[in-house]
């Protein structure tokens, strides 16, 4: 399987290493925040801005929630059905619905 598709359950050693903190691309702004406050990091704004500037330009698409939504109304329940056999390990593991609308 292609690596950026390859289930996370299968990447790396999740089940191996107790982890603290997992975040989640979904909620990277606030997981970072949470992480640098922990170390008492100061002037967290200016530190996320400056991260900011490195980001790849299809990584400043604005993808809204009900955009994210209505993608996935449009993929037929067989493939769905499939997404969530390969994923299954991950949605469980990661919290996400098994519907993804």
């Amino acid at each position: 399987m292609e690596p950026h598709y390859r289930p996370q359950s299968v990447s790396g050693a999740f089940c191996d290493l107790s982890y603290s903190f997992i975040g989640k691309t979904e909620t990277y702004v606030v997981d970072i925040n949470v992480i640098l406050q922990q170390y008492n990091v100061k002037d967290v704004p200016a530190i996320i801005a400056k991260a900011k500037q490195f980001r790849r330009p299809n990584e400043k698409k604005n993808i809204t929630l009900s955009s994210y939504l209505d993608r996935w109304k449009s993929v037929d329940q067989e493939t769905i059905m499939k997404l969530q056999k390969i994923y299954s390990v991950d949605i469980e593991m990661f919290g996400y619905p098994r519907q993804p609308y």
